[in-house]
């Protein structure tokens, strides 16, 4: 079974596309994605408590969605309480975009959020453009499952580097697309350490599928590349 970790949802600002779930669903159809787990435009464009709701609402209409909380530092006074009911309102991750949101790791509101972060419990999914030399600072302290999703063929020594001395971080696929280096993850820290992503609906789906299955691995290392590894780490939550 297919799960897609890193969809988003919604409306788009800077040009005419269509991000509605019903266009989701049809895409998560033709490619045979049964699960994606979702976060609402409006969370990181916007305002994410409520875009939080608003990816509840959806997530409540359609089982094969499953709901991604977002936080947003700059609004710090705001995000304790938010994560400190996302698991019990249903959430399954966290999604950080510190990349469209113009902060890093080092930054002090979310050093002050971290030890919060830790007791949710949840999967953090965040951008490569967080700051890795600040992650890797903070690794030890969130203690849950961290997901470097969007790693290209510029950050992916350093992930690497990182996921030798963190056993709690994971990649995506969503833009691994250097040759070999599904391959190569697999083979240093094994598949259960890399989680499918497409980065729909603002990325296209089929890329980031045609990366894992067409890699030159075992079809027993395939699945949990393509949701055994996902539904591992959100059958905590």
């Amino acid at each position: 079974m297919i799960v897609d970790s890193h969809c988003l949802v919604g409306f788009w600002p800077l040009d005419r596309r269509d991000l509605s779930p019903e266009a989701l669903l049809r895409l998560m159809d033709r490619h045979g994605v049964a699960q994606a787990c979702i976060v609402s435009t409006r969370a990181f464009i916007y305002d994410f408590v409520e875009g939080n709701e608003e990816t509840l609402k959806w997530c409540g209409a359609q089982e094969r969605f499953l709901p991604v909380a977002v936080i947003d530092p700059r609004r710090y006074i705001e995000c304790p309480s938010e994560i400190a009911s996302a698991r019990q309102r249903g959430f399954r991750l966290f999604r950080l975009f510190p990349d469209r949101q113009g902060w890093r790791a080092d930054a002090p509101a979310f050093h002050r959020l971290v030890p919060g972060l830790a007791e949710a419990g949840l999967p953090l999914a965040v951008p490569p453009e967080i700051g890795l030399g600040a992650l890797a600072t903070r690794l030890p302290e969130l203690r849950a499952p961290v997901i470097l999703s969007g790693v290209t063929y510029w950050q992916l020594a350093d992930a690497l580097a990182m996921m030798e001395t963190a056993g709690n971080l994971l990649m995506d696929t969503s833009m691994l697309n250097s040759p070999g280096a599904v391959e190569q993850v697999c083979q240093l820290f094994g598949p259960e350490r890399l989680v499918f992503g497409s980065g729909a609906l603002l990325n296209h789906m089929a890329p980031a599928l045609r990366t894992v299955r067409h890699a030159q691995i075992t079809e027993a290392q395939r699945e949990p590349i393509l949701g055994g590894s996902l539904r591992s780490l959100l059958g905590r939550a």
